[in-house]
This record gives C-alpha cells, structure tokens and sequence, in this order.
C-alpha cells in the first residue's frame, strides 16, 4: 500500500507541474476535484480503495475521475503484494 500511496503523490505532483503549480502549492495546497474545485475528503485519498468508494466520480459534482489514477495505484498494488509475497516465501524466517 506504501508503494500505491507513493505513485499516487508523483501523479499529483506531475499533474500539479503540467498545469502550472508553484513549488509551495504543488506540496501543500489539499486535493482537490478538477472539475469543481471541491477539496477531496481524507477517505476518498487512500490509493485503489478511495476511488472504489467514491465509485470514480467527484462526492460533490458527480463528475468522472479519470480511471488512469486508479490503473496505476492497481498495477502497482499487485506488484508490490506479488513482491512481498515472493519475499516471504523465499525467506528463511518462514521455513518450516
């Protein structure tokens, strides 16, 4: 989940870049829905989960969120739990 949580900032950070944030507000300004300005609720943050519950669209305006966001978050959820998992098996800690 750590991993999921990190892609997720550097795809906040890459589109606050693209559309021209200064450094300050890049890293701290609350995330905020692109359609209507709306500060997004700490719940609806967390990676892969926060976009299941929001059903990808906007709690305020009911626009759509780019499912681009949750691919990425997914894809690199699943990597890292297949990491994790191969670290686990093949450790010596866990051999019976």
């Amino acid at each position: 989940m750590a991993c999921s949580c990190i892609i997720s900032f550097l795809q906040l950070c890459f589109y606050r870049i693209k559309s021209g944030f200064s450094l300050v507000d890049m890293l701290f300004k609350a995330s905020h829905c692109e359609h209507c300005n709306s500060k997004i609720g700490a719940l609806f943050l967390i990676p892969v989960f926060g976009f299941m519950l929001s059903e990808g669209s906007c709690q305020h305006c009911n626009k759509s969120i780019s499912v681009k966001y949750f691919i990425a978050e997914l894809c690199i959820f699943i990597i890292s739990l297949y990491v994790c998992f191969q670290f686990i098996i093949k450790s010596s800690y866990f051999t019976i």
